[in-house]
């Protein structure tokens, strides 16, 4: 019981602390809570929620001694202030901004696996992230309309006034009615995910078919009632707003808080991907087979793999009995195919065997 709760420990003071600091935001933002929309209300519990669950889930991954390796890998050779490293330096923090850009808000890792594909995952990934955009900063209060006359609102930004824009214009037409792009972005994913999973592939009912779904229909859901609230106000004057309105908060708080603990998860978990793209970037020096001489794996790579591995207290020594030619070598010291081979003398030699080595 004790170590369940020492492992607990880390994920909930995550989860309290990027709490603490959304709400410290929203009482700046808002001015004391006194600018904040209570018709929205719903909104900001379901954000509290999803906020709570993305850094309990964070704090897991990064509770893994491999997943803080590659972070920490990654912070070092960005942020590390020897003047002989500089060179490393601006190269790291290119292949963070290449890989910001390209593989994740251009999601290239996806079009490498089909056009099909890549056109559903970046309607569904960048809907969510724009309505995310869009809707967080209105319901914290960071930002909101002030009417100035008949005609015209001001954009306040934290309490700022900004700019003037007329109510009939472009760009108010626009502005109000992003939200509804996006949805239209998210049906449009969702109608090609429900068309790969139905027709392309081979869709097998059992027990995980509905979680693989459920994320699909909740966003369906979402958007459809976000599209319905424009067609109420615009063609129906009105006519089951309300409805309507409750029904679609409802489903929103429903999806931010099914966000962190489902598969949807995994949009928010890509930009970390772009650590591990700075690491092996880094890692220019390669490891050498200790049997073969091969270059294998990055040198830093395998070193803090090997501390990663000591701290687990587990370790993976080469018996010099059946290996004479890298005495004093463990697993980590050779390439992939000798690993193949020595495990295979291992299993086809008897203990007291002793092989004159091998070659590949």
């Amino acid at each position: 019981m004790h170590h369940a709760t020492g492992w607990r420990r880390p994920e909930v003071t995550w989860t309290a602390g990027a709490v603490f600091l959304l709400m410290a935001s929203v009482y700046v933002g808002s001015g004391g809570f006194r600018e904040l929309d209570k018709s929205l209300i719903g909104y900001l519990v379901g954000t509290i929620l999803f906020i709570g669950g993305c850094a309990y889930r964070l704090a897991q991954f990064m509770g893994r001694p491999q997943a803080a390796m590659y972070f920490r890998g990654a912070l070092r050779y960005l942020f590390d202030k020897d003047v002989r490293r500089a060179v490393k330096r601006r190269q790291s923090a290119k292949t963070a901004a290449k890989g910001l850009v390209m593989n994740v808000a251009a999601q290239d890792f996806i079009w490498r696996r089909g056009w099909f594909r890549w056109l559903l995952h970046f309607n569904i990934a960048w809907g969510c992230l724009l309505s995310f955009a869009i809707t967080f900063p209105l319901v914290f209060g960071w930002l909101r309309f002030s009417l100035v006359g008949m005609n015209h609102y001001q954009v306040v930004v934290m309490g700022v006034p900004t700019f003037i824009f007329p109510v009939e214009s472009l760009f108010g037409w626009l502005l109000f009615h992003a939200l509804d792009f996006t949805a239209v972005m998210v049906v449009l994913g969702v109608v090609l995910a429900y068309y790969k999973r139905f027709k392309t592939e081979r869709f097998n009912v059992d027990g995980r078919s509905m979680w693989d779904l459920l994320p699909l229909h909740l966003l369906m859901l979402v958007a459809l009632t976000g599209l319905l609230l424009t067609v109420s106000s615009i063609f129906l004057h009105g006519a089951g707003y309300t409805v309507i309105t409750l029904t679609h908060q409802v489903l929103v708080v429903i999806l931010l808080t099914f966000i962190p603990f489902s598969k949807l998860f995994h949009f928010l978990f890509r930009p970390l991907a772009v650590a591990v793209m700075v690491y092996h970037e880094a890692g220019a020096e390669q490891k050498h087979c200790r049997n073969c001489n091969e270059a294998y794996a990055p040198a830093n790579q395998i070193e803090d793999l090997r501390g990663v591995l000591g701290t687990k207290g587990f370790s993976q020594p080469l018996m010099e009995a059946h290996l004479k030619p890298v005495p004093d070598a463990e697993m980590l010291d050779l390439c992939p195919n000798c690993k193949r081979l020595y495990r295979a003398w291992r299993y086809i030699k008897p203990i007291s065997s002793q092989p004159r080595g091998y070659q590949h």
